[in-house]
């Protein structure tokens, strides 16, 4: 799989301007809210995290090898990888 080419979390609000998001290591604005769907900000926040806490989900179902169809967290699995596959698009 590749690697992701986002900016590494955390990520936060601007605290001068809450409609961007930045990096808190870099300070790299990441994501603009223009919607001002304030819904919109924790799950943008949280990405880094969901994406290496989804890594970590399918390489443990893969410890016993790749799961067949219609055993447990089979479809599981192949939504993370589908996710994950995604998540890494360019």
């Amino acid at each position: 799989m590749n690697a992701p080419k986002y900016t590494a979390g955390p990520w936060k609000l601007d605290a001068e301007d809450p409609r961007y998001i930045r990096s808190v290591k870099t300070k790299e604005y990441i994501a603009c809210r223009q919607s001002g769907n304030p819904a919109d900000g924790p799950l943008l926040r949280a990405a880094p995290e969901l994406y290496e806490a989804l890594q970590v989900f399918v390489a443990t179902v893969e410890d016993d090898g790749e799961p067949l169809p219609g055993t447990r967290w089979h479809r599981e699995w192949e939504a993370g990888r589908a996710a994950l596959a995604k998540a890494v698009q360019s």
